[in-house]
């Protein structure tokens, strides 16, 4: 192995760079003309290097000195080192790596297949185009206002990168911080200890916040999709316009609306969402929604083994729970709640204080000994999905000795379902008629000849 380095005040023309030889350029030496074939590495360490061919197999570094005319044969290998300055234009083609260090910015850098930009602590990229096969890799650096086309790859770890622009076929890999970056038919994923904020997943896009990563201020829409895994964090977002959100992991203030739909699954939470105007959101396999808001055009779904607590439904707003879904302290406030049979209804469904037209409709079994409720009566109703109406409907109310509660008991051919009331009522005060498909429906008014409360008081437990 032989090793010639070029002194200052030294010129070497026309040499070449054999299998297991390298060549060193220092301050004030100049290499002109070199070949560096398989095998051979070249140096330049603060010297002057032009018209240098990398060969396949071969490699040159270059620690801040002067280089020009770099040719990079496929396979061969370029690793550029800059700092305390700035350029603009750079093309890193097949083969090199340029590494930009603390105090060097870079402006519209355009990175080609097969090559790589890192940016080191301290440095700075600004405007590059990402080509397909390049890459741009944050080591602690900065980038910002990037461009990734089909292929291309930015990969951030510890750096921070904003303003990204990933079309189809791009990807994001986020391991640092990023912000606002727009996903075009193109792939960010959000790794542990990573950051996104106001990431925005479009058409044929796709956002992966893993296990102990965050993304915030998400906004999904136009088909693209986002999903949050186990142990991962959205901490704020809206998914719209047929986007999608599966969530594992938690979720907190999510919007959902305009034919959108929102999934809770395998023990994910979801808390303080808004679902309204053709939102959906579905919960089921060990999810739960607390503390959702259901508004006008809105639906949640809690399907077997999924959950709901504390969850507000207003007018035109629907929650559907089916067979083997739990739901826990329910406020209807003009919508509908409708519990299937083996539905779990638990705690206190609540018709809210001066809110009118609400509809608890419940079937067989939904939960022993029965349903418990608060604030019923004026133009609410209680349909009993499971009983039909007719002539054999019988029906009495029980009231408890402290004349705050009582249980209303319906009866129709000895098939029984039994509602717990808090609030004072007499038996003459429930209504029965037809809902429209021939089930049994209940509302409450207060006889004229008592002097009872129409609704209910305050439940204390």
């Amino acid at each position: 192995m032989t090793t010639i380095t070029i002194s200052s005040g030294q010129t070497v023309s026309s040499d070449t760079v054999s299998s297991g030889n390298s060549e060193i350029v220092l301050s004030g030496g100049t290499a002109v003309s070199t070949t560096v074939l398989r095998g051979g590495s070249l140096v330049n360490s603060g010297g002057t290097v032009s018209g240098v061919v990398v060969s396949q197999g071969a490699s040159l570094v270059d620690y801040g000195g002067t280089l020009t005319g770099l040719v990079v044969k496929p396979g061969g290998q370029a690793e550029i080192h800059v700092s305390s300055g700035s350029g603009s234009g750079f093309k890193v083609g097949n083969g090199i790596e340029l590494l930009i260090g603390d105090g060097f910015t870079e402006t519209h850098a355009r990175v080609a297949t097969g090559g790589g930009l890192e940016v080191l602590s301290g440095g700075h990229a600004v405007r590059t185009a990402v080509g397909p096969r390049g890459a741009l890799i944050l080591e602690g650096g900065s980038a910002n206002a990037t461009t990734v086309s089909s292929g291309g790859v930015v990969e951030i770890s510890g750096g921070t990168a904003a303003g990204i622009v990933v079309l189809k076929g791009g990807r994001v890999i986020d391991g640092g911080v990023t912000s606002n970056v727009v996903l075009s038919g193109a792939s960010e994923g959000v790794a542990s200890g990573g950051l996104a904020v106001g990431t925005i997943v479009r058409a044929g896009g796709s956002l992966v916040v893993a296990n102990s990563a965050t993304a915030s201020a998400l906004k999904v829409g136009n088909g693209g999709h986002a999903i949050v895994y186990s142990g991962g964090l959205i901490e704020s977002g809206t998914v719209s316009s047929g986007g999608s959100l599966t969530i594992a992991g938690e979720s907190d203030h999510i919007q959902v609306s305009r034919g959108a739909h929102v999934t809770v699954t395998g023990r994910g939470s979801a808390a303080d969402t808004l679902v309204y105007g053709g939102g959906a959101l579905s919960v089921f396999g060990g999810g739960l929604a607390e503390a959702t808001l259901i508004g006008k055009g809105g639906s949640l779904t809690v399907a077997s083994a999924g959950g709901a607590s504390d969850t507000m439904i207003r007018s035109g707003g629907t929650m559907t729970v089916g067979s083997g879904g739990h739901v826990f302290d329910t406020i209807l406030a003009g919508g509908t709640e409708v519990a299937a049979d083996g539905a779990i209804v638990l705690g206190v469904t609540t018709f809210a204080a001066n809110a009118q037209h609400s509809t608890l409709a419940v079937g067989a079994n939904t939960i022993e000994p029965y349903v418990s409720v608060s604030g019923f009566g004026g133009t609410n109703r209680i349909d009993f999905t499971d009983l039909k109406f007719g002539a054999t409907l019988k029906h009495s109310f029980q009231e408890a000795a402290s004349h705050t509660s009582g249980i209303l008991t319906v009866n129709v051919g000895g098939r029984v379902d039994r509602i717990m009331l808090f609030g004072q009522y007499v038996a003459a005060g429930f209504h029965f008629t037809d809902d429209g498909t021939g089930h049994a429906v209940v509302t409450y008014s207060k006889p004229p000849s008592t002097h009872v409360s129409e609704l209910a008081v305050a439940h204390s437990g």
